[in-house]
């Protein structure tokens, strides 16, 4: 089994993988792999991990001022694009604000570095985190035209499960398989009590994503931050092309923004809910993110996307804008003042319980937001407007065309008619189809739990399953 690894910022923890498939699954010594920089090969090496076939983007990259081949891009527009490779540009939080040469430049780097690599070492599969960027989206597009395995090992929307999808689409087909077994066959007892188990636990506690508290807390200067920073200058000093690692200036300029902004000049375009009001909810995406970059790349605007749902809606409701807490400082003040602009609005504070909104609400109107997910929990009304895994749920109005909302908005509203027996089956299809291991990781945390052992193991394990392979010790027996 020859493996290819987008390292990624998962590095620590997809080297920890490939060392435990190398030691009890037999997969191949040199696996090949893709980085974004040289500053991270030290790390990679430290961890034991052979570097022998991993090619690093800003060798061929460089500065970017080299100018694109157009003729090789368009040769891999007409063998990979579906139909085009703009979106792979205008998907990259980085690539996008490129020039529109350095941008080609760059796309044609990412494709070049991708199909050199892959010409000499012919990988059987590719493990990836979810496409979110101009080179995961790449390396999915030529696996996809190889024909070659590519493992996307996402977070799954239960807590500390994990979903391993073939697609950039965040669609889960062992769930959905699942999920119309159960409907035609019923669901399996053992399945049954978890799933109620994990239902009533999630609304008795409100449960929220993992670490929730650290992603919302308002910015704040602290030792955490202060060593990113001392990692992002150490970084620097070994490959200053890598586009991921902004000037430390920016950097300390940046964080200081954010923290005044959040505290100090935000609060007061903020609101709180009336009583007694009849609303919809909106929640804000994080922004830049896969979730609209990747999964609703026609959302993008979020404050076009506003104003069509407020039109959509029933004469006698307000549309509730709800920031992201994570989103405190991040953004324009002009976002705001767009937003409080548009008739039929409220934007209301980060502060406000997510959960306790869902509930009252008519509806809530997301792009693929997780307070669909939650609001599906409850059992109340969603409409949806991207790509996102519980669109296969049949209470979901998942619309595709924005001329489509006014319908359903009153569908939502009018005609919901919560269904405890589907949601169960839901609920054990997303058991059934996921694995029981945690890949929320983040590198900014001092400590990482999917780094544990008995952690790297079972996500070791999720990906043997997936291809199929097997112990030493279990072949011999």
């Amino acid at each position: 089994m020859q493996l290819h690894v987008f390292y990624s910022v998962m590095q620590p923890m997809f080297a920890r993988i490939v060392k435990d498939l190398q030691a009890r699954y037999g997969v191949g010594p040199d696996p090949s792999g893709v980085l974004y920089g040289r500053d991270y090969l030290p790390e990679l090496e430290a961890l034991g991990v052979s570097t022998r076939n991993v090619r690093v983007l800003t060798d061929v990259f460089g500065d970017g001022t080299t100018p694109p081949d157009m003729g090789y891009l368009r040769e891999k527009e007409q063998q990979y694009g579906d139909p085009h490779l703009q979106l792979l540009i205008n998907n990259d939080r980085f690539a996008a604000a490129f020039e529109r040469p350095r941008a080609l430049r760059f796309l044609e780097s990412c494709f070049r570095v991708v199909e050199d690599l892959w010409d000499r070492t012919a990988p059987d599969a590719v493990m990836s985190d979810p496409v979110a960027c101009t080179l995961s989206h790449v390396q999915y597009l030529v696996a996809r035209g190889r024909r070659i395995r590519f493992l996307n090992l996402t977070p799954s929307r239960l807590n500390h499960r994990l979903a391993i999808i073939g697609n950039r689409d965040d669609c889960q087909d062992k769930v959905n398989a699942a999920y119309a077994e159960f409907k035609k066959s019923g669901v399996p007892a053992e399945l049954r009590r978890e799933a109620e188990a994990l239902i009533e636990t999630f609304r008795a506690a409100k449960l929220r994503p993992p670490r929730f508290h650290e992603y919302t807390r308002v910015p704040a200067l602290s030792f955490e931050k202060l060593r990113e920073l001392y990692s992002l200058a150490r970084r620097r000093r070994v490959d200053a092309k890598n586009h991921l690692l902004a000037p430390l200036h920016q950097a300390v300029t940046g964080r200081l923004v954010r923290i005044a902004k959040a505290r100090i000049l935000e609060p007061g375009y903020f609101e709180q809910p009336v009583p007694g009001e009849k609303f919809v909810l909106f929640p804000l995406h994080l922004q830049p993110e896969s979730t609209t970059l990747i999964l609703a790349p026609f959302c993008v605007n979020q404050i076009a996307v506003i104003e069509d749902v407020a039109r959509a809606m029933p004469v006698d409701h307000v549309l509730y804008v709800k920031e992201h807490g994570v989103s405190r400082g991040r953004r324009p003040l002009g976002f705001y003042r767009a937003i409080k602009q548009i008739r039929n609005v409220r934007l209301i504070t980060p502060d406000c319980d997510t959960h306790d909104l869902i509930n009252r609400a008519s509806a809530s109107c997301v792009i693929n937001s997780t307070v669909g997910w939650e609001g599906m929990l409850y059992q109340r009304p969603v409409v949806t407007l991207g790509n996102v895994s519980y669109n296969s749920y049949d209470l979901v109005h998942h619309v595709k065309a924005r001329a489509e909302l006014p319908a359903a908005l009153h569908r939502a509203i009018h005609d919901h008619r919560p269904d405890p027996e589907l949601l169960v089956a839901y609920i054990a299809a997303n058991i059934a189809g996921t694995y029981d291991a945690d890949v929320n990781f983040n590198p900014g945390w001092a400590e990482n739990p999917t780094l544990e052992p008995l952690n790297i193991r079972k996500l070791t394990d999720a990906v043997a399953s997936e291809l199929s392979l097997t112990t030493p010790a279990a072949v011999h027996a």
